[in-house]
């Protein structure tokens, strides 16, 4: 095996893609990021909902080699991150999805290259309503 690198390495590529749930999504699995050549670190998630009327359960899930592997469910509150009564959502700091943690406490997610995180919602979009979602991170 050949020895580990001593030299610290950091994201090349800053990144911050975004995917919205919309009613015609239904429950399916939407792309929020794909690993880069080298692999990515994800440090938030931010999720924001529209409906005033609806709560959402949004699911994270990783892919790799076809296999969907879960790794938590989250709560988003009605009218999330639309209105200053209800934040916008970080998934990563949710209590249902433990996660790593730097020397400073704040979550991440490794992504190895060829995997790719997605999100669904348990349920579908009421009409008129969106669901938004945010990762901010980068590639090596």
């Amino acid at each position: 095996m050949a020895a580990a690198v001593a030299t610290p390495i950091f994201p090349q590529l800053i990144t911050s893609p975004s995917v919205q749930i919309l009613p015609a999504t239904t429950s399916s699995l939407v792309t929020l990021y794909t690993g880069g050549t080298n692999g990515s670190k994800i440090e938030n998630i931010i999720a924001t909902n529209t409906d005033s009327g609806a709560a959402y359960l949004l699911t994270l899930t990783i892919v790799t080699s076809a296999t969907n592997y879960i790794i938590g469910t989250i709560n988003v509150p009605l009218s999330a991150g639309n209105t200053a009564a209800a934040p916008p959502v970080s998934l990563l700091n949710s209590v249902n999805l433990p996660t790593a943690k730097d020397a400073n406490g704040n979550p991440y997610i490794y992504l190895a290259s060829g995997s790719v995180l997605k999100v669904n919602s348990s349920t579908t979009v009421t009409t008129a309503k969106v669901v938004s979602i945010t990762a901010m991170g980068g590639d090596y």
